[in-house]
């Protein structure tokens, strides 16, 4: 009766726990990608994006929680899916930044950068406890520790076009990010056909 009510208990922390951080990426990508399409920024929009895909996998997440191993793989599955897809997406953007360059506001792209960073380490510290609890948790911290590489690279960014006042650092480093995405991706699946 103990293990079942521990059981409960770990399963209401983790619901908890998600709900928690889908608020905090819903409310973090409409600041966010608006940030991006007002500051012209390849790599704040990316950020953006990414948020989004969590916020869907923190969603599907909390749908597969109560179900079997069989949703809980297909929920992974599906959350490795939606990161390739941003990831495509905004390679595709920073490859046709690179040929059509406007400058990013490197102020807008800083001062979300943080509240981002803020944001995320909130969400990585909550998810962190239980990241080894099954294949589902799993993938979801990967996705929470992904925008906290996120919200650095766009404060390098950032960095960078207010001192080089160009527009390329936006443009590779949001391409950097892309790629990031699609690694991830194929890790998040690789480590379900292995569970």
């Amino acid at each position: 009766m103990g293990n079942c009510c521990n059981s409960d208990a770990h399963k209401q922390q983790k619901r908890t726990t998600l709900i928690t951080t889908f608020i905090i990426n819903c409310v973090m990508f409409l600041l966010q990608f608006t940030a991006g399409i007002i500051a012209n920024s390849t790599a704040l929009k990316a950020d953006a994006l990414d948020m989004f895909g969590d916020a869907c996998t923190y969603a599907i997440s909390l749908y597969a929680l109560n179900r079997g191993d069989i949703w809980l793989k297909r929920a992974a599955y599906f959350k490795g899916g939606i990161i390739a897809f941003f990831g495509i997406v905004l390679f595709i953007e920073a490859i046709i930044k690179i040929f059509h360059p406007t400058i990013a506001h490197a102020g807008i792209m800083s001062i979300f950068a943080i509240l981002g960073l803020i944001a995320n380490s909130a969400c990585l510290f909550l998810l962190t406890r239980h990241r080894d609890s099954d294949i589902n948790m799993r993938s979801t911290w990967i996705c929470a520790r992904n925008d906290i590489i996120g919200n650095i690279s766009v404060l390098i960014a950032a960095a960078l076009v207010a001192v080089l006042h160009a527009s390329w650092p936006d443009s590779v480093i949001g391409g950097l990010m892309a790629l990031w995405l699609l690694y991830s991706a194929y890790q998040v699946i690789q480590e379900t056909r292995a569970a």
